[in-house]
């Protein structure tokens, strides 16, 4: 005997013979036993609510109920259940017939954001969005961007829709990861060394610079030490261009991604650099003094370096930096209030270059901050969303930067931490 239970009949059927000992046999494989007890997706208001109860001859039973979401094998369940009620199959016999209906109804899709496991929702008017594609969305009450993972697609007319329509935020874009693109100007190692080699033949500088800095992560081999010489090139003749030039042969040393690494001839190259006002190179040097990287750590020339460059073009690098100097109580005396403030300051710095460089950084010190009340208001939601940002451009610099790896575990425990204060939060509103 099994009985299955809905919301306004029951179905039982007895099975005897061959049939029987088949239908048992394809029953057992579902592991109906192992089932959670409860499925509900809770970012659904109003829609299929079901009970599912199991009983064995030994007296066993197992109830099961759900609320707009199912267990992983619940189309095979259906299927058996099938054999004796084709009603039950209907939808999915209906499926193929409905693809085309379906793309006149809102796209909606569900997404979590960063390390999170809870859904929201949002309208698409990409059709070409998949599941475990990334997009752009409108986040919190101020509505800014935030980069989440799409889990889920659905197309629903009004009145089956999780959300009302105008209600509902739309995806701004997919999100594309430059990063993972194909080099789409050269198709080989020699195409590229070819190109840099015909620049030198005309004695085309400016456009040797060019392609040194286009090649300036180029991890592939022959690439590196041909950058090396076309920078060495270029210092020789555009001695206007030095700053650049020296920041640049720093990076490439103190990076270590195409030739070997060398602090010593990284500090040499940003200390030229900085001596002609590079804002870049006055930040990069701070690190050097602030981490002790080829000269003893001197928090005294750190804070030198950084509020030079805050002062000098409000850089947001330098920013941040001053701003975990006042945190900790590096060289200056600790003050929460004005390293939120200085954290603050680095987000909003008008900067074309900083978005994909520091600004992950940055927003994971804000995230902290909402997070633990650190020189502000405790504040999960913006918590949140500078949390995910970071952590989804800490995996995408993780080819690029040799010291992410202790970012990327520090932004996913606050994550883990802050989901289980937000169930708190949660649980104590209910009563």
């Amino acid at each position: 005997m099994r009985e299955i239970e809905g919301q306004s009949d029951i179905l039982r059927t007895c099975l005897d013979g061959k049939a029987s000992k088949a239908w048992c046999q394809d029953f057992q494989t579902l592991q109906v036993e192992s089932w959670e007890d409860d499925y509900d997706n809770p970012d659904i208001l109003d829609g299929t609510q079901w009970s599912l109860v199991c009983k064995w001859k030994d007296g066993t039973q197992k109830k099961i109920d759900g609320n707009n979401a199912y267990p992983e094998k619940w189309h095979e369940f259906l299927k058996l259940l099938g054999m004796f009620d084709p009603s039950l199959l209907d939808d999915e016999e209906e499926d193929e017939d409905e693809e085309t209906a379906d793309q006149d109804k809102p796209m909606y899709v569900s997404v979590v954001f960063g390390g999170d496991s809870k859904q929201y929702n949002y309208i698409s008017d990409d059709p070409s969005l998949q599941v475990e594609d990334r997009c752009v969305v409108p986040a919190g009450s101020d509505n800014g961007e935030a980069i989440v993972k799409v889990v889920g697609i659905e197309y629903c007319t009004e009145e089956d829709a999780p959300y009302p329509p105008s209600r509902t935020k739309h995806v701004i874009r997919k999100y594309i990861d430059n990063s993972k693109v194909e080099d789409e100007y050269y198709d080989s190692v020699e195409e590229a060394l070819k190109e840099m080699q015909s620049l030198i033949d005309e004695e085309d500088w400016d456009g040797l610079l060019d392609w040194g800095e286009e090649h300036q992560e180029d991890a592939r081999i022959g690439i590196g030490t041909k950058v090396l010489e076309a920078y060495e090139r270029c210092q020789k003749e555009l001695p206007d261009d030095y700053g650049i030039i020296a920041l640049n042969l720093g990076s490439l040393y103190y990076n270590g991604l195409v030739i070997p690494q060398d602090y010593a001839k990284a500090v040499k190259y940003y200390t030229q650099s900085a001596g002609t006002g590079n804002l870049r190179a006055i930040g990069n040097l701070g690190y050097c003094y602030y981490y002790g990287r080829s000269i003893p750590q001197d928090y005294d020339k750190a804070y030198e370096y950084f509020n030079l460059g805050a002062l000098l073009g409000n850089d947001p690098n330098c920013l941040y930096k001053l701003g975990d100097m006042f945190l900790n109580g590096y060289h200056v005396e600790k003050n929460e209030g004005y390293a939120f403030m200085l954290y603050k300051r680095a987000y909003d710095a008008n900067d074309d270059d900083y978005d994909q460089v520091f600004k992950p950084d940055i927003c994971f010190c804000l995230g902290k901050c909402y997070m633990k009340g650190i020189g502000t208001d405790i504040n999960y939601d913006k918590s949140h969303r500078y949390l995910s940002w970071a952590l989804d451009s800490f995996y995408h610099r993780r080819k690029t930067d040799t010291f992410i790896g202790h970012l990327i575990d520090s932004c996913e425990k606050l994550l883990r931490d802050l989901e289980k204060d937000m169930k708190a939060e949660i649980a104590g509103n209910r009563y």
